[in-house]
């Protein structure tokens, strides 16, 4: 857990319990706080996750659109600089790749995703992993 993260969750905690502890009824209800806190991270996780998804689709739809146009014949690259910038633009996805994979590591201990875990996907290999593996959904 990084410190920051740490930092946001005590002070959800020390918000909730300024507030609503004069006397507490149970320690469920500062972990309800907590909790709280960890939804609304997982909601911004999933919606920076989603956009960079769909960033990455435009992108490689325009790729291939570029790519269809040259094996078509109807375009021709007419400089070395097109292909270097093909070039990179694969490099760096694949790159990018590499990195979500990365994120995404098999538990050996508990047979699931360890980042998929916390929002509810217990599978391996996990719904990230099958996208990009191109298996499909479950």
């Amino acid at each position: 857990m990084t410190d920051d993260r740490r930092q946001r969750y005590a002070d959800a905690i020390g918000d909730f319990m300024a507030r609503e502890c004069t006397i507490c009824r149970s320690e469920y209800d500062a972990a309800d706080a907590v909790i709280a806190l960890a939804d609304e991270e997982q909601r911004e996780a999933k919606e920076r996750y989603r956009e960079g998804l769909r960033r990455a689709d435009e992108h490689n739809n325009a790729l291939m659109d570029e790519v269809q146009r040259y094996a078509d014949g109807d375009e021709r690259p007419v400089l070395w600089s097109v292909y270097n910038q093909m070039h990179l633009r694969a490099a760096t996805a694949e790159g990018a790749i590499e990195w979500v994979r990365a994120l995404h590591k098999h538990n050996e201990d508990a047979g699931y995703c360890d980042l998929c875990s916390g929002h509810g996907d217990i599978t391996w290999p996990c719904a990230t992993v099958r996208a990009l593996d191109g298996t499909g959904q479950q």
